[in-house]
């Protein structure tokens, strides 16, 4: 931000590619890709989404054991449950770090973080509805395009699930 005034570098689209890791001790462990979240914040203002399957098909589910099967039997449940704590976080760019960071069989994969190009009336109107519109559609917008980059066409139409949880600053605040 320079002399105060929001500036297109404040709009910065983070993605996540999210995956399960089969077997972390092997040297090419089977990669089951589960979906994809997103966040920009600009301001006050923090939005973002999920776009998750809703279940593995057979021949995944065969490759885990009884109990991972289980936890990743739905995996947007299980992602829309880490989204929230996110969302419930103190420092929510903190708490998304933590989750690229942890060593675990799920991966945060982050992607090259992409500048958008927000219209002259964003900064004349920082805080309208119409900004807060702008700025779900251009995560949805991503998210949708990655979603399908990473589970490909080969993905069983019943397993996508597309939800997204837009909350921004504002919305919060009436929420409670």
């Amino acid at each position: 931000m320079a002399n105060g005034k929001k500036s297109q570098s404040d709009l910065m689209l983070r993605l996540f590619n999210i995956c399960f890791n089969c077997d972390l001790r092997s040297a090419s462990p089977a990669v089951i890709p589960l979906g994809v979240m997103g966040y920009i914040q600009y301001g006050d203002r923090f939005s973002m989404g999920l776009i998750a399957r809703r279940a593995l098909n057979p021949k995944e589910a065969k490759q885990l054991g009884p109990t991972v099967r289980e936890v990743l039997a739905q995996p947007f449940e299980m992602l829309k449950a880490e989204q929230e704590r996110v969302m419930a976080s103190n420092d929510r760019v903190a708490a998304i770090q933590a989750l690229v960071q942890s060593a675990s069989s799920v991966s945060y994969e982050p992607l090259p973080e992409r500048a958008i190009e927000a219209p002259a009336w964003v900064e004349r109107k920082p805080q309208s509805q119409e900004v807060q519109q702008f700025l779900k559609d251009e995560v949805l917008g991503a998210l949708r395009q990655q979603y399908w980059v990473l589970v490909g066409p080969e993905a069983e139409d019943s397993s996508v699930l597309h939800w997204h949880n837009f909350l921004t600053e504002p919305e919060l605040a009436e929420a409670v």
